[in-house]
């Protein structure tokens, strides 16, 4: 028996290593076979009827073919009939209806928001009440009500407090009192202690930049004019001279 290969498609004998096609047709024919494969791939894809029949379905009776079954199922229920087991046995629970909350209303009535306690009428009228009720009690009991500050007391506490407050971010001292400035301004005859007019300002005779506090032996009477725009913030011997300065420390009683 002749064991001569041959090419499947020209039959002309092929060498040891050619297996199929020689070396003239194998260019072609293997594009052909690939070409032919993807096209019976697709076939099976999109033609139903392209298979064989199998057995039939075993609820509808029908014969019926590979692509209308599961395959993992074992081709019993085709496809048809299996969906509408699947529709039958799943029954679907109506959607829930979300309770919305009981609005909460305030004691007048209002529909208060989350977080709310009351409404701002109801906060408005309680706060009025407990104010009557006070004024009420302390007209009973005979007691005086604090005296209401004015407008300029006030302010002049509030620069009292930003002064304490910039010396003791500064660490330091601030410990002058009422009696202690009213014997100052006694030495110096209310009067400005750099030039003699009448004083309008405190004034630290070393000044804050360097160390100087608000103490007794450190604060005097100035005027307008040496305090802001004369003096600022230089030491009394450069301002006033070295004479005038220490007789100024001698009447404030530094020594």
């Amino acid at each position: 028996m002749d064991k001569t290969k041959i090419c499947a498609n020209c039959r002309k004998p092929l060498g040891y290593y050619q297996s199929r096609y020689c070396e003239r047709c194998a260019p072609y024919c293997y594009r052909a076979l690939s070409r032919t494969r993807h096209i019976l791939r697709q076939k099976r894809k999109t033609n139903p009827f392209f298979t064989s029949p199998i057995s039939g379905c075993k609820v509808c009776g029908k014969i019926k073919y590979k692509s209308e079954f599961y395959p993992q199922l074992g081709y019993a229920t085709c496809k048809a009939c299996k969906n509408e087991l699947r529709k039958k046995a799943y029954t679907p629970r109506p959607p829930r209806e979300k309770k919305k909350p009981a609005p909460r209303l305030c004691e007048c009535g209002t529909e208060l928001r989350k977080g709310q306690r009351s409404c701002f009428t109801c906060v408005k009228r309680r706060g009025l009440e407990r104010a009557r009720a006070r004024m009420k009690n302390v007209r009973a009991s005979g007691k005086k009500s604090k005296p209401v500050r004015s407008l300029e007391a006030k302010r002049r506490r509030s620069s009292k407090n930003k002064d304490r407050r910039a010396h003791l971010k500064r660490n330091l001292l601030y410990s002058l009192t009422e009696e202690q400035w009213q014997d100052t301004l006694s030495r110096f005859d209310n009067k400005c202690a750099y030039c003699g007019s009448p004083w309008e300002h405190k004034d630290h005779f070393i000044p804050m930049s360097k160390r100087g506090g608000y103490t007794r032996d450190n604060i005097v009477p100035a005027c307008a004019t040496c305090n802001s725009a004369l003096k600022g913030d230089k030491l009394p011997g450069e301002f006033v001279g070295n004479i005038q300065a220490y007789k100024i420390a001698h009447t404030l009683g530094v020594h």
